[in-house]
């Protein structure tokens, strides 16, 4: 990844250029709540399964489902983990704790990303699995590109900072 500055008609702009892409899954309004319309697959390093993770840029951390945080032993009282917390989202007050854990992007085309994520994990939790600011987007450069030509995909890009 490069950042460029280009010159178009005299001014300086930045360039991102991107190292891998994968499909945008676009939801329907009213999906999974107002605030998710869109989501990406992701993997979990130590899973050989991909799984859906909505993409929030208003969320703080990424959420991960409990049978996902069950599986990594991410409930194991011997993993390093903060203090309790308390968040609020959409779906209300749960409380968890957050933990660090790699998260792989699958490219269709480039290069996969891997991130060390920043996880709210909770027992309680029965949302979907949410890639969240801190951590993750924040770490990244991504970009969109909605359907121009119904032979288009939604494609999600990335790359590492």
């Amino acid at each position: 990844m490069t950042d460029a500055p280009e010159k178009e008609n005299g001014s300086s702009r930045l360039c991102q250029v991107y190292s891998g892409a994968c499909d945008l899954i676009v939801l329907p309004p009213g999906t999974q709540g107002p605030r998710m319309p869109a989501a990406v697959s992701c993997r979990f390093s130590g899973l050989e399964e991909d799984y859906t993770a909505f993409i929030d840029t208003a969320s703080d951390y990424c959420m991960m489902q409990p049978d996902v945080a069950r599986q990594l032993g991410l409930f194991d009282e011997r993993m390093p983990r903060s203090d309790s917390v308390t968040i609020w989202t959409w779906r209300g007050r749960y409380k968890g704790c957050l933990c660090r854990h790699p998260l792989v992007v699958p490219a269709i085309e480039g290069s996969d990303l891997e991130l060390d994520a920043s996880w709210f994990v909770s027992k309680d939790w029965d949302g979907p699995n949410v890639l969240g600011w801190y951590g993750c987007l924040g770490s990244m450069a991504f970009g969109c590109r909605p359907r121009v030509t119904a032979d288009d995909g939604d494609t999600f890009y990335f790359a590492a900072l």
